[in-house]
């Protein structure tokens, strides 16, 4: 900017007495807001806010702020925070003094160095600010409430807000101020980092208050919220949490109601965060009848949930695959991954309902026989579209494209001419996949349909694929999250003889023993270190190969197996002091050792008698040592079998 005369003009902010009235008035500033009386300490704030908001130099300033900061009374502040109206105030005014403290602590949280934040100055302002927002206008609730979103970001902020002893002001305007949400939640994962023993009566108490605000309203918002705090566990303690029962409650009457799509979907997320989050404690919870919600004319809510999550599943199959590359796959798919975790937690309910024996108390169920066949029929129709839909994904990934013949797809190591991905996550990685892997597992093992069994039979080859956890090239990763479900389903696949046959042409056994011979003769520290962790599913891998071993006639069996039989001459007595599902992992591999054994050719069994030996000479050893243990019933049983033959 130049004047008239063609010289460089300078604004008053900028000139040397622009400058030096800046100064004057910034000293000015901070002398009032550290004088005793309260009426030049409140125009003391009211410059400073002046100040700071037209002078941006000071804002940038990091030592004059704090300066400034310093200057401020903590106790004027919290004073001006209580203010309300009496004889002597009026509204006016006491809204004028909460307003200039609420705005000046909102300055100065954006403009505070990172130490500043985390100091006692700062946080012992969250109790004033949570009883002001009663008394406060539109523009200074949203003030407050950002200024403590920005408290709980970090974990001395987020400590500070949750030993606020009343927070029932903050969460009563959780239904018309949706940053609360987000106060809360940050509040939760960052400030129960250090859990302490009133955590669980914290959470109880906000959690709550949180139902009573939205108890005859619109639950939605109150779901997502809990939701994003999960699997985050918000006080996992025994006797389960009151809160947990009276949310379990509203999931049932949003069911009940006929709930439109999108308090469906929230009570899906809700349902699967839950389930995992509390495995132990939220199943009962969610699908045991309760005495109340009898009624002659109203199905079980277990039914109508599962029957919902099931219509969900299948009507949204066909648009799945066009929109795989469109930015709403992604929630798409984590909607059908919350519908099959539950389906699939249903189907360990239901399976630990019927197994129970006579030292295992009954857990009741609400379905009556008619309705378990209706409900095996839509789980049959269900799991027969996955498995077509498990089919069609592994197709487009792989080869390319969808729905194709096993002669057409291309080789491994071809390029693809068209790719068919999500955009977010590859197969390997796509929790959809995961979870109706684990649902269609357990089904396909619990349930004896020889039909859909041979269906599955012809996904062999991509749940042998999932099973290794990587394309074509791909480095080995250390945790592979599909092999436990996959082992399931290939238990349930193999008991047919489409199921065995398409076994053995995907090469699955080679695979599957690999992965067992890792786990009982561990050669580096890393498996070693995970032998217990995988001690169960590879357990179910033997017994999957010694399912399809059983199948072949005597003389029969095949060459390659043989490792399964010769591995077992570097084994001595088991060490002492094993967890039992090793030891029946020990014990499981020992069977199909001899079962092979005993399938061999004369010319193999000869080559392979002092296997024998030492199989027999393991199995006594483990009688001997756990034959008084009523834990070991099931190891003691295989091992007696194994030297009975």
């Amino acid at each position: 900017m130049t004047s008239p005369a063609g010289q460089p003009t300078t604004t008053p902010s900028t000139s040397p007495r622009g400058q030096d009235q800046f100064e004057g008035a910034l000293e000015k500033t901070i002398q009032l807001l550290q004088t005793k009386d309260d009426t030049s300490r409140f125009a003391g704030l009211a410059l400073l806010r002046s100040l700071l908001d037209n002078h941006a130099p000071l804002r940038n300033d990091a030592a004059r702020i704090s300066r400034c900061w310093t200057a401020i009374s903590p106790k004027f502040l919290d004073r001006l925070l209580r203010s309300r109206e009496t004889e002597k105030k009026s509204r006016d005014e006491a809204e004028s003094m909460r307003s200039l403290a609420i705005s000046v602590i909102h300055t100065f949280t954006l403009l505070l160095p990172d130490e500043a934040r985390d100091s006692r100055r700062y946080l012992s302002r969250s109790a004033g600010l949570v009883a002001a927002i009663p008394f406060s206008s539109p523009a200074s609730t949203e003030q407050i409430l950002q200024t403590l979103l920005t408290f709980t970001t970090r974990v001395a902020g987020a400590e500070a807000l949750l030993h606020v002893s009343d927070l029932s002001p903050l969460l009563k305007v959780a239904q018309q101020q949706p940053l609360v949400s987000d106060v809360v939640k940050f509040a939760f994962i960052n400030g129960l980092q250090n859990v302490s023993e009133k955590s669980p009566q914290k959470t109880e108490e906000v959690i709550s208050q949180l139902q009573q605000v939205f108890l005859g309203h619109d639950a939605v918002p109150f779901f997502d919220m809990l939701t994003a705090l999960l699997p985050f566990p918000l006080g996992e303690v025994e006797p389960c949490p009151t809160w947990l029962g009276l949310i379990t409650m509203h999931i049932r009457d949003g069911i009940l109601i006929r709930p439109s799509f999108k308090t469906r979907q929230s009570i899906t997320f809700l349902s699967s965060a839950l389930l995992e989050t509390y495995p132990h404690l939220f199943p009962s919870l969610l699908f045991q009848p309760l005495e109340a919600s009898k009624s002659a004319d109203q199905k079980p809510f277990s039914y109508l949930f599962i029957n919902l999550l099931l219509f969900e599943i299948r009507s949204t199959f066909p648009e799945i695959h066009e929109k795989l590359a469109s930015p709403e796959y992604a929630t798409l798919s984590r909607r059908l991954a919350a519908a099959f975790s539950i389906v699939a937690t249903f189907i360990a309910f239901l399976i630990r309902s019927v197994d129970t024996d006579e030292d295992t108390e009954a857990i009741p169920l609400e379905l009556t026989p008619d309705l378990l066949l209706k409900l095996r029929r839509n789980m049959a129709e269900t799991m027969s579209l996955t498995i077509e839909f498990l089919r069609d994904r592994w197709d487009g990934a792989v080869s390319g494209a969808a729905g194709l013949d096993p002669s057409a797809r291309q080789p491994s190591d071809t390029p693809l001419s068209l790719t068919w991905e999500s955009q977010d996550s590859d197969i390997y990685h796509d929790d959809l996949i995961l979870y109706a892997v684990r649902a269609l597992s357990l089904w396909l093992r619990e349930d004896d349909s020889e039909s859909l069994r041979n269906e599955a039979a012809g996904i062999t080859d991509v749940l042998v694929g999932l099973f290794t956890g990587r394309a074509e090239g791909e480095p080995e990763k250390p945790e592979n999250h599909f092999q436990s479900p996959v082992t399931v389903a290939l238990e349930g696949t193999v008991e047919t003889e489409a199921g065995i046959e398409a076994f053995e042409d995907a090469g699955a056994w080679k695979i599957l023993w690999t992965e067992i011979k890792a786990i009982v003769l561990p050669r580096t520290k890393a498996e070693k270190a995970t032998q217990t962790a995988k001690a169960l599913y590879g357990t179910g891998m033997v017994r999957v190969l010694l399912t399809v071993a059983q199948s072949h006639f005597p003389g029969k069996t095949k060459e390659e197996w043989m490792d399964v039989l010769a591995a077992t001459e570097g084994l001595s007595e088991l060490e002492s002091g094993l967890p039992l599902p090793l030891v029946h992992l020990y014990a499981s591999w020992l069977e199909l050792a001899m079962q092979l054994y005993n399938n061999a050719s004369l010319r193999n069994k000869e080559r392979h008698r002092h296997c024998q030996v030492r199989i027999a000479a393991v199995v006594e050893s483990i009688i001997s040592r756990y034959k008084d243990d009523p834990r070991a019933d099931e190891i003691i049983e295989i091992a007696s079998d194994i030297i009975r033959v």
